[in-house]
């Protein structure tokens, strides 16, 4: 399958599948792993279709250091998958963490604990190996913003105006 193709198939619709309850973090999952599927279907293209089996971990290498999202997005997929991560080329998400809900911005009402309520938005992230939370929204933003950046320079979409 072409990139394109792929990305137009699979990673736009689960991306528009995780909008559509960003508080689920099945969904999370699914939208960056199929974001991060595309590099291997990119790799696989790049080649002429002679990949051989886990051959695309270079070209993976070079992508993250191209397009640091693009790195995050396959940290947050292999720690989903494959748990705490020893590959070198893993950077800030490597020690297992899997998408979680999380509580968006809060507003307080009220004076004291008994008038208070609270009234926030729900979404997911995912924890940074230092235990910051990072958006998976943002995560998926700055990601496509780097494939469309990739996507061009490879030639698979054209010229940006």
């Amino acid at each position: 399958m072409v990139p394109i193709a792929f990305r137009d198939e699979f990673v736009l619709p689960a991306i528009e599948f995780w909008r559509e309850q960003p508080n689920q973090p099945v969904r999370a999952a699914c939208a960056i792993s199929q974001i991060d599927i595309l590099a291997e279907v990119v790799a696989i293209d790049q080649s002429g279709g002679q990949l051989p089996r886990g051959g695309a971990g270079p070209f993976r290498d070079d992508l993250g250091q191209r397009e640091p999202a693009l790195a995050r997005i396959r940290d947050a997929h292999d720690s989903h998958k494959h748990g705490h991560l020893s590959r070198r080329s893993a950077t800030e998400i490597s020690e297992g963490q899997r998408a979680y809900r999380s509580a968006g911005t809060a507003v307080f009402l009220g004076r004291g604990v008994h008038r208070s309520r609270f009234f926030g938005r729900t979404s997911t992230a995912i924890l940074h190996d230092n235990g910051e939370p990072i958006d998976i929204g943002t995560l998926i933003r700055e990601a496509m913003e780097a494939w469309d950046r990739e996507l061009h320079r490879l030639g698979y979409l054209p010229p940006a105006e």
